[in-house]
């Protein structure tokens, strides 16, 4: 498959690392913020020009998207849209149980792995469905043709799930600021092409201390206008 298979596509990424210091629960830290542009170089790269820009409710979806921009610098003007239908934490609580999160800590499950051992597989297609038609509502609300969601693991691997007819296997998780990618065919169908892998985060963390935390940049950036 190709991109000319398609008549648009989603860059779905997982939202960058939590730096849980100073109480900053839901905040991004510096190797989060430096993986955020690591991912607008990727972009850069493969020359993809984005129309449509995605992001749910926590701070740290939001923060991934502008250090991707900062990185990116897009030379043409571009719509933000706000989808709860993507990250939102009422929905989340009835899923991610103290008993998934313990599957994920002690027993080295991906996200998608400890939903699965959790809960059985009805719930699993609820979850999978309401993951589906967030990304079919962004590819409804986008005003272009390629867009980037800035959402979460396993929201992100669950709309590939269901997408496939519940067929695909899903054997790996998407780092922080990794993702997949979705196309739409003009008869409205979705499916996932490909996976977006960035370099270690052993490499990234070399430019870690050069990048400033979320709130050192917001303020450096509002002392420049």
């Amino acid at each position: 498959m190709t991109k000319s298979d398609f008549v648009k596509m989603v860059y779905y990424v997982r939202h960058p690392d939590k730096d849980h210091s100073n109480g900053k629960k839901q905040r991004t830290g510096k190797g989060g913020f430096s993986l955020g542009a690591k991912l607008g170089q990727w972009f850069r790269s493969a020359n993809v020009v984005i129309t449509d820009i995605f992001a749910g409710e926590l701070p740290r979806t939001w923060e991934g998207i502008v250090a991707f921009l900062a990185s990116l610098l897009p030379e043409k003007p571009f719509t933000v849209h706000e989808y709860l239908s993507i990250g939102n934490s009422n929905v989340f609580s009835g899923f991610f149980t103290k008993e998934v999160m313990d599957e994920v800590q002690n027993s080295g499950k991906t996200n998608w792995q400890a939903l699965n051992a959790v809960h059985d597989i009805d719930t699993i297609k609820v979850f999978a469905k309401y993951a589906l038609d967030g990304l079919k509502d962004a590819f409804g609300a986008m005003q272009g043709d390629t867009a980037v969601i800035s959402g979460h693991s396993p929201v992100i691997e669950g709309a590939a799930w269901f997408a496939s007819d519940m067929k695909m296997k899903i054997d790996r998780q998407p780092e922080s600021c990794e993702g997949m990618i979705f196309g739409q065919k003009a008869s409205g169908d979705i499916e996932f092409v490909d996976w977006i892998t960035l370099p270690s985060k052993k490499e990234v963390k070399k430019d870690t201390e050069k990048i400033p935390d979320m709130d050192t940049y917001l303020k450096t950036q509002s002392s420049k206008k």
